[in-house]
C-alpha cells in the first residue's frame, strides 16, 4: 500500500491556491531571482553610495593640498569671467564670500541663494561684521532657504574661525567640505588644475577655466595663475 505525502499548507494560503506573479515583470515572465540575488543588488547599491560619498570626501592628505592653502583677500586670484555666471564668480574678490555662498548652496538652488544674497551681504558684508551680528538676524535673512538656524550658526562659527590666524588651509575651517574647498581653489587660489570638482555647475566653470569646454585654449605650464586664456 502506497501512502501519499500530504502537502504542507501555507498558513497565509491555506487552500494552496496559485499565487499570482506581482513582480511587475513584462509579458508575465516570472522573476526567478531569489532572496540572495535581491540582497546582492542591495549590497551593490550600498557600495555605489559609499563610493560616491567617499569621492565627495577629502582624505587627510588632500585637505593639506596647496590648492586649499590660505590666501588673503588682496592676494586672491582674479578668475576670468565666463558665460556661466556662477555666484562665486561675482564675489571672488572676497574669499570669505565665496565660501559663504557655497555653504548656502547646500541643499538649495542657485536661484534661491541669489535672492537672499543682497540682504545677507548688506547685513554681513564681511567676516568681521558677521561676528557682531546676532544669529537671529542672520536667520531671518536666510529663512527662505530652510535650515536657517543651522546655517546661521554655521556662518557665525565659520566667520570667527576665518578671522583667526590659526588656520593654514581652508579645509580646517568649520563647515567647509570638498565642494567649498574646490570652489576656493578655483576662484580664490587660482589652482583649478589641482582639483576635480563634482558639482555640475562648478564643473562647467572648471572646464571653462581649464580650457576643456572647447571654447578656450589653456596654455598653462605650471600654475593656472599664469594661464593665458585665448578667446
Amino acid at each position: 500500500m502506497t501512502t501519499t505525502k500530504k502537502q504542507k499548507r501555507n498558513p497565509k494560503n491555506p487552500k494552496n491556491h496559485p499565487i499570482p506573479n506581482l513582480s511587475g515583470d513584462r509579458d508575465g515572465v516570472d522573476d526567478d531571482r531569489d532572496g540572495d540575488d535581491d540582497e546582492d543588488v542591495d549590497r551593490d547599491v550600498k557600495k555605489r553610495r559609499r563610493r560616491s560619498k567617499q569621492r565627495s570626501q577629502l582624505s587627510a592628505a588632500e585637505k593639506m593640498s596647496e590648492a586649499y592653502r590660505r590666501v588673503a583677500a588682496e592676494e586672491a586670484w582674479e578668475p576670468p569671467a565666463s558665460c556661466h555666471s556662477l555666484l562665486q564668480e561675482r564675489h571672488s574678490f572676497d574669499p570669505w564670500r565665496v565660501l559663504i555662498i557655497c555653504m548656502l548652496l547646500n541643499i538649495t538652488t542657485g536661484e534661491q541663494v541669489r535672492r537672499v544674497l543682497p540682504g545677507l551681504f548688506l547685513l554681513c558684508p564681511d567676516a568681521e561684521s558677521t561676528t557682531k551680528v546676532p544669529v537671529e538676524e542672520i536667520e531671518k535673512v536666510i529663512q527662505s532657504l530652510g535650515l536657517q538656524r543651522k546655517r546661521a550658526r554655521m556662518i557665525k562659527q565659520f566667520s570667527q574661525e576665518y578671522l583667526s590666524s590659526h588656520w593654514t588651509h581652508v579645509t580646517q575651517l568649520h563647515g567647509i567640505g570638498k565642494y567649498a574647498a574646490d570652489a576656493y581653489a578655483i576662484f580664490c587660489v587660482g589652482k583649478p588644475e589641482e582639483v576635480v570638482p563634482q558639482d555640475h555647475k562648478l564643473i562647467d566653470y572648471w572646464k571653462f577655466v581649464c580650457g576643456k569646454d572647447g571654447s578656450e585654449e589653456c596654455a598653462a605650464e605650471t600654475k593656472l595663475a599664469d594661464c593665458l586664456i585665448m578667446l
